[in-house]
């Protein structure tokens, strides 16, 4: 992985996989409400480990993993489902993760083009789509260009 991990044979990091492994089991044999927990239970999961793990230099990944289980709550948990709400988490989490990309690599004319990409795919959205347009396209649109 990359050199924001630490990673070890930790009892924490062996923990952290076997909880994972048997949340995964229950996953893939639960069913109704007991998989909707399970799920989120190894997303939280993920999170605090990360938390755990990353170092200082790298909290934009944490800022990102917590936006991820935010979105993952309106996607997973919820019900019905808040598709509009978990993709403007998800956008979140990739315009943390654009900025961490950027402090690596400092070229501004580069953040600059990702904006302006994805604002201008945001406008194309609203102006094709006109009166049919709503707040989860433009959203998602903005998201896969980002």
């Amino acid at each position: 992985m990359g050199s924001f991990l630490k990673w070890n044979n930790s009892p924490l990091t062996i923990c952290f996989l076997a909880a994972q492994a048997v949340l995964y089991y229950f996953i893939l044999t639960a069913g109704g409400d007991l998989l909707v927990g399970t799920s989120y239970a190894a997303i939280l999961l993920c999170f605090l480990f990360a938390l755990a793990h990353i170092r200082g230099g790298d909290r934009w990944i944490i800022g990102g993993i917590f936006f991820t289980a935010i979105a993952d709550f309106f996607l997973v948990v919820c019900s019905p489902i808040q598709q509009l709400w978990g993709m403007v988490a998800f956008l979140g989490t990739q315009s943390l993760y654009a900025v961490r990309l950027h402090r690596q690599n400092p070229k501004a004319w580069l953040l600059y083009l990702r904006i302006s990409l994805t604002v201008a795919a945001g406008v194309v959205t609203a102006a094709v789509l006109k009166e049919k347009t709503d707040g989860l396209a433009v959203i998602s649109v903005c998201y896969y260009v980002n």
